[in-house]
This record gives C-alpha cells, structure tokens and sequence, in this order.
C-alpha cells in the first residue's frame, strides 16, 4: 500500500469517527450589499478540527468525503448545524440574512435528501426561500438537472459557484432557473490591475443581470476590488476585505458591531 493511499485511509476513517462524533463546525462568512454597505447574507462552509489530527482543510476533507460516499452525511450535518445556529442568533441579525449551503452532484443524487432539508426547516419555522444552494459548473456535469429543478420547485434559491471556471454555463443559464451567479475569486484576485479580468468580471456581471440574476463577487480583499465592482453594478461581495470565516459567536459579534471597511 502507497503511503498516500494509507494516508487517504487513515483521513476517511478519522472523518468518520468525526461525523459521528459531532467534529464537524459550521463557520460564516457574511456577504456585503454593495450598495448599502450592509450585510445581507452570509455563505456557510464546514470546518474540522479533529481531536487527533487538529484542523484538516477542507480541500482535503471534501474529495475524502465525495470518495467514501460521506457526503450525503456531511451535508445533512452542516444543514442541520445552520439551522441550528440561525434561530440562535438575535433576530435583527437573523432576520436580514439569506443563507448559501454548499452541495455536491453527489448530494443532489442522494434520495430523501430534499424531504431531510425540508423536515428541518419546518422544525425550526424557517422558509426555503431563506437559503441559497451552490453548486459549482463541475458538479452540474455529473447530476441530473430535473432533480436540481425540485429543490427550485421546493422554494430555494439556486447559486451557480465558481462562475466562469467551467465550460457549461451559458448551457446550463440557458436550462436552470439559476438566481445567483459568484464570480470565481480567481478573476477577482487580478482586478483592477489586469484589463482581461476586469473585461471578464464586466461581461459576466452585465450577462448576469440581463438574465435576472444576482451578482455575487467572491474573494474580495482590496478596497480598489470593491470601487471596481461597485462601478459594474455587482450586487454583492463576500471576501477577507470584511472578514475570514467565522465560527456563530464571533460571526454574531461581528454583525452586531459592524463598520464598513470601504
């Protein structure tokens, strides 16, 4: 046995003592309305510390998680924590918020997992129409669209991620009733010193907006960044600029004293 196929295995053994040992976090990174200046969202990703190896990234978790057929679990288990911590926090926060889930093709194609998200909402007295879910281009090449369509149908709100990184989106623009498109933080680093960036993020927030999309850029570090994309009518912004993601109590003292860096 290879030492990265041991390694590999000595990961999917301790994720899943994780899953079943509640190591899985849910940290938040808000998401800033360009113009006002306030947050409106915030995008929810999982995090891991493990009792044995400390913090795992979640480059490396994920594709360990899609591998082992874990995937349907984790995502169960970072819905269920969201939900959790969203009836948690002050209602001034909680109430301006729309909330985006991160899903895997390997998701979509689980059975029941739509039911499962649905039964936890209503547990907690929350609408669908409060969450985004995202999907990366990839993802989308692996899954059949008609049962993305159901969670539409149920009430959420569709993102495509990582926009422009692929080679299907104007296919899949044209085929889902996609609401969200993110700019991939890959075109948003280079901004405002490469013009081929610059002409890129334009087309794709103009794109966006003719077809009645929200435009969110990921990313965000630099007060240049925000003028530019203030300037191109983007509507929303997410990055280290405002804040890293935050575990609930530090992301809750973060809204309640919030300033615009810009």
């Amino acid at each position: 046995m290879t030492d990265s196929r041991r390694k590999s295995l000595q990961l999917e053994s301790a994720l899943r003592d994780a899953l079943a040992n509640d190591e899985i976090q849910v940290y938040w990174q808000p998401q800033i309305n360009l113009q006002s200046g306030e947050f409106v969202g915030a995008e929810v990703l999982a995090r891991w510390e493990s009792k044995t190896l400390g913090w795992v990234a979640p480059d490396v978790f994920i594709p360990i998680a899609e591998n082992a057929g874990l995937m349907s679990q984790l995502t169960r288990i970072v819905f269920a924590k969201t939900c959790n911590a969203l009836i948690s926090m002050p209602s001034a926060i909680r109430e301006r918020l729309k909330v985006a889930v991160n899903l895997s093709a390997l998701d979509i194609s689980q059975p029941g997992l739509l039911d499962d998200m649905l039964a936890e909402l209503h547990k907690h007295a929350l609408s669908p129409s409060r969450f985004e879910l995202e999907l990366t281009e990839s993802a989308l090449l692996d899954m059949d669209t008609q049962q993305l369509a159901g969670f539409k149908d149920a009430g959420f709100c569709l993102a495509l991620d990582d926009f422009g990184t692929g080679y299907s989106s104007l296919a899949y623009l044209n085929t889902l009733p996609f609401d969200v498109l993110k700019i991939d933080k890959s075109f948003i680093a280079q901004i405002p010193h490469e013009q081929s960036s610059c002409s890129l993020t334009h087309s794709i927030i103009q794109m966006g907006r003719e077809l009645g999309c929200e435009i969110v850029a990921e990313g965000v570090e630099t007060v240049e960044q925000v003028v530019f994309l203030t300037k191109e009518q983007c509507h929303k912004v997410q990055g280290y600029l405002y804040t890293k993601p935050l575990p609930i109590d530090e992301f809750v003292d973060y809204c309640e004293s919030y300033q615009s860096p810009v």
